[in-house]
């Protein structure tokens, strides 16, 4: 019987060796350790970001614990919160949602969304509330069904990209799923 497959010389072996195991090291990775998880959770700005369908990339802000969903956007400047950046309201369920705009100082779009963060519904150009203390009553969102939230400027070219039935890619130094297993450590 006759081989059709050239017998390899040592040469091309030891490359084929090395480009194996340089292969396997480079897609293998240790998980984070329990304190660079609460780092990152305690420190996310600029480590994740929430994808457009049409690619365009929304600089993410976490809303991870019962004092920072209170707080959510109120007393932050337009200036302090740019065109390309959302505000990500993270849940461990789905759940009725409904938000308020008390000491806001811009509009902003509201968007609900399921746990694959699909867009269930948006809460558009919701008028800023400068104060707890004025007359005119606080704007707030119908109730909702939804996993998660997101708000962005209703000024941001952003808005234009996202629809109902969208469905947005998380990218980050942890996934939604490592975040709600580890959420406890932020307690």
């Amino acid at each position: 019987m006759i081989s059709v497959i050239p017998q390899l010389t040592q040469p091309v072996k030891l490359i084929l060796k090395g480009i194996l195991c340089f292969l396997m090291v480079s897609c293998w990775h240790n998980p984070p350790t329990p304190d660079e998880i609460k780092s990152l959770l305690r420190q996310p700005q600029g480590r994740f970001k929430i994808i457009t369908k049409n690619g365009k990339e929304i600089k993410l802000r976490l809303a991870l614990t019962m004092a920072q969903k209170t707080q959510g956007l109120s007393g932050v400047m337009p200036e302090e919160f740019a065109e390309d950046e959302g505000m990500f309201f993270f849940y461990e369920r789905l759940g009725p949602r409904y938000f308020w705009m008390p000491n806001t100082f811009f509009n902003l779009h509201i968007i609900f969304l399921n746990e694959d963060l699909v867009v269930l519904k948006i809460a558009a150009n919701m008028p800023f509330h400068k104060g707890i203390d004025q007359s005119i009553p606080i704007p707030r969102t119908p109730t909702y069904l939804a996993q998660h939230v997101l708000e962005i400027k209703s000024s941001s070219t952003l808005v234009k990209e996202i629809k109902i039935g969208d469905q947005l890619k998380w990218i980050g130094a942890l996934s939604l799923a490592e975040i709600k297993s580890n959420i406890h450590l932020l307690q």
